[in-house]
């Protein structure tokens, strides 16, 4: 039996039918794209349910739940190491015979289907009215670009209103962080093509890309860093600029969380680029922005205070060692003994949860120790902004957990007011989270659950916004 790793996406459970949930029960969830099929093998004790999980397409089997429970109408399966809970009903009309519900794990959420028969066990596939759909108004074109620098090729799309022998202004999409394809997809959610194709519509050409290497985009990724992304970015520019059909006096760049950190750096370089638009861009610097991520969607997950604090007295000493060494490209050896000190200080119920000290210490320093967290932590987005000669517009949720909207939106526009030549806006969006959606908490949980890909509102702002420009 193998052991299940901490960032395992796992899944649930068993199934109901007439009132015997005991046997094989097979699900699957879409991560990314990818169907990860799951079997829960059920069995009952004197006065409860016990269960195991495989996951095939992993090579691990004999899973041991921590609990199973059964109440007639809900099925709920947990397991404690991995942070797994899943709660699942009995299906309606729509699959009888089956539990419908969701498993989360790390605060991510992805529906499921239980069934007895492996055939009924497919990932559901969520309802996202949104997602552009044939036949389009405009000319869409498949395209690559080379960045010389980095000896890559990137693919992409670019859509181009109707209008012979006339020039568009334009748009470069930049992802978030994590690999992201040229949709920017998230849990079935394909943002960047919504923009692209509401964009398009009404007058605007859009560039979106895949990541270095993702989708058909050649590179690779793991070993890329914010600054490399940046000059990815800068390749599609040079690109853009030579297109039929595009007004080169008029492009401009919109990036979404880590997007809009790199903007800032390309725009600050590049003075031809005409506007930038950050979406949940972070304005503050990049070690007290995570050390606030954590915290608030720690609490929004129900940790304590008295957790909630270790841990950023953890990752906080994690930050400052890679602070104090700026030109180390590998700080394992530093990383490990700092947890593992750490480590031996902490409460005796507190190392419990944790499993062991070598899992404790390799799970920080897998963490940590890589070239874009690297990077990423000792970024500082104020003196690039502040190097600006281009027009901003700032939008971020009132309900952003990932990247609070006061604090970077009020840093952003203290590193901009006083650059007299730019034109810049500042916005904020009531009950929208991360992703923009409308949403009831901001927690990373409720992604998955929400129809809508993106608020109306923010659509319609950033199309003004940028007819707006002269």
């Amino acid at each position: 039996m193998k052991k299940l790793s901490f960032l395992l996406f796992l899944i649930v459970t068993p199934l109901f039918y007439a009132q015997d949930i005991v046997g094989d029960w097979y699900g699957a969830i879409n991560v990314s794209g990818i169907e990860l099929p799951l079997v829960f093998h059920i069995s009952r004790t004197d006065s409860s349910y016990s269960s195991t999980m495989d996951s095939p397409k992993q090579q691990v089997s004999g899973i041991p739940m921590s609990s199973t429970s059964f109440n007639g109408y809900v099925l709920t399966i947990k397991h404690k190491e991995s942070g797994i809970f899943l709660e699942a009903k009995i299906g309606e009309d729509d699959f009888p015979g089956g539990f419908k519900g969701y498993f989360e794990q790390n605060g991510m959420s992805f529906p499921i289907l239980l069934a007895d028969d492996p055939e009924l066990a497919k990932a559901p596939i969520p309802n996202r009215p949104q997602t552009p759909k044939a036949p389009f108004p405009y000319e869409v074109r498949e395209i690559t670009f080379q960045n010389k620098k980095a000896r890559i090729q990137l693919s992409g799309t670019l859509t181009l209103p109707e209008g012979k022998g006339q020039k568009f202004p334009a748009v470069i999409l930049i992802t978030g962080s994590g690999p992201q394809n040229r949709n920017s997809e998230i849990f079935d959610h394909k943002s960047f093509w919504l923009i692209a194709d509401y964009f398009t519509r009404r007058g605007i050409a859009v560039l979106r890309y895949d990541e270095r290497g993702v989708g058909e985009s050649e590179g690779e990724f793991q070993k890329a860093t914010s600054r490399d992304f940046a000059n990815d970015v800068q390749a599609a520019f040079d690109f853009l600029r030579k297109q039929k059909g595009i007004d080169k006096h008029k492009i401009g760049l919109i990036g979404h969380s880590e997007g809009g950190l790199i903007a800032p750096i390309v725009a600050s370089e590049d003075k031809r680029i005409a506007f930038i638009i950050l979406m949940a861009g972070p304005g503050i610097r990049s070690d007290l922005l995570l050390l606030q991520q954590q915290n608030d969607i720690a609490e929004i997950n129900g940790v304590s205070l008295e957790e909630r604090e270790s841990m950023g007295q953890l990752n906080r000493g994690i930050m400052d060692l890679i602070l104090a060494n700026p030109e180390k490209n590998d700080l394992s050896k530093e990383m490990s003994e700092f947890a593992g000190n750490f480590y031996d200080q902490l409460p005796e119920e507190q190392k419990e949860k944790e499993y062991g000290k070598d899992r404790f210490v390799k799970t920080l320093t897998t963490a940590y120790n890589t070239p874009w967290m690297l990077y990423f932590i000792r970024h500082n987005p104020e003196p690039y902004l502040k190097a600006l000669k281009c027009d901003v517009l700032a939008l971020n949720g009132t309900k952003d957990l990932q990247v609070a909207a006061y604090e970077n939106l009020h840093a952003i526009d203290i590193a901009l007011q006083d650059i007299p030549e730019i034109d810049y806006e500042i916005v904020y969006l009531k009950d929208l989270n991360h992703l923009f959606q409308h949403c009831e908490t901001g927690a990373i949980s409720e992604y998955a659950k929400i129809e809508e890909t993106l608020a109306p509102e923010i659509l319609e702002k950033m199309e003004q916004w940028i007819k707006s420009r002269k």
